[in-house]
């Protein structure tokens, strides 16, 4: 080979180096480290299989690299905190909210051992709106958050999951108490939408699940959240042959009305999905109670579903039988509080 050639192959190799080094030898410059694009194999037959890789480092702190083989386990993995090493929390939920919320996500994945709870809270706007109502970003179609939990166990303690000053979903919380001598630690899931009158919430021991959807007809949005804890905090299962419930009601302010109160108790078989109504009112206003049988891996829930009190707003709520549940509203317009607890009988 020619030795002028020899010489021009080396220095552009020289030179090409060099421009590879950080811009030539200076200092590197710190930028956030944005997840890959999907990378999308052809398979036979016209399938494709999708592998997601992502990092982000933000102030010297990385979540390390990280592949998933499913779009569903790269959502659950931007929400776990402890997966990303507590890394860049608001890249992570931009990313979250832009590419996993096409549709509200319920399944708040698998628990990590270190958490006490997770909780996945998903707004809708039921109103049709038209094209440029839906474009205005203080008005929203859908809201969602999320968040990891970690609780020493205690005292009780209040943890924010979504609030919104802009519009009225309101402020949703999630409320933990120590156990006693007399009961276990609990959790309960709070909705509070003063904009709309009302103070909505579920209870239940931790150690399992609890949802709460709330829909309010009065201001157009529907919430709901789901927050499911470490099992470590479950207790022995007791006889769920027979299940207790008490409903009450009560009025305060002007409403001069006698409180009222009724428990009911009554059994199933723990094999046939099981419906009790405790109380049908004049309109549509029903309070019922719904047991589901253990399936899938799952155990005996229970549902409690109260339609149209104060004429304009539902709840529905869902937890572990074994666990118990308790609802409530709390209607700052009526004026009036009700709850409604259900639980195994032999606890």
């Amino acid at each position: 080979m020619d030795k002028h050639w020899i010489v021009l192959y080396t220095s552009l190799f020289l030179v090409l180096g060099a421009c590879s080094k950080d811009g030539g030898g200076g200092a590197p410059i710190v930028t956030p480290v944005v997840p890959a694009d999907t990378t999308v194999t052809p398979l036979p037959g016209g399938t494709q299989s999708s592998v997601f890789t992502y990092e982000y480092k933000y102030n010297g702190c990385s979540t390390g690299k990280h592949t998933l083989n499913s779009k569903q386990d790269y959502c659950n993995a931007l929400l776990n905190d402890v997966l990303n090493n507590q890394c860049a929390r608001e890249m992570r939920i931009e990313v979250y909210n832009r590419q996993c919320t096409a549709a509200p996500i319920t399944n708040v994945g698998k628990l990590p051992m270190a958490n006490t709870a997770r909780c996945v809270v998903n707004g809708l706007d039921l109103k049709d709106r038209k094209f440029i109502e839906n474009m205005n970003p203080f008005n929203p179609q859908r809201r969602q958050s999320f968040r990891d939990i970690f609780w020493d166990g205690r005292r009780k303690q209040t943890y924010g999951i979504m609030s919104q000053a802009t519009d009225s979903y309101g402020r949703v919380n999630f409320l933990l108490w120590p156990a006693n001598a007399r009961s276990a630690a609990l959790g309960q899931i709070q909705v509070q939408q003063p904009r709309a009158g009302g103070t909505f919430s579920a209870s239940t021991e931790l150690g399992s699940h609890v949802r709460l959807i709330v829909t309010n007809y009065e201001n157009q949005k529907e919430v709901d959240t789901m927050c499911i804890s470490n099992a470590s905090f479950r207790r022995p299962k007791s006889n769920l042959s027979r299940v207790i419930c008490t409903y009450s009601q009560g009025y305060t302010g002007a409403h001069n009305r006698s409180a009222s109160q009724r428990t009911e108790e009554f059994s199933w078989d723990l094999k046939t999905a099981t419906t009790k109504e405790l109380i049908k009112g004049r309109n549509r206003d029903t309070v019922s109670v719904r047991l589901i049988p253990a399936a899938g891996g799952h155990l005996e829930k229970i549902m409690i579903e109260i339609m149209e009190v104060d004429f304009d707003k539902s709840l529905k709520a869902e937890a572990t039988l074994s666990e118990g549940l308790q609802v409530t509203y709390g209607g700052s317009f009526a004026e009036s509080d009700l709850t409604v607890s259900c639980a195994a009988a032999s606890k």
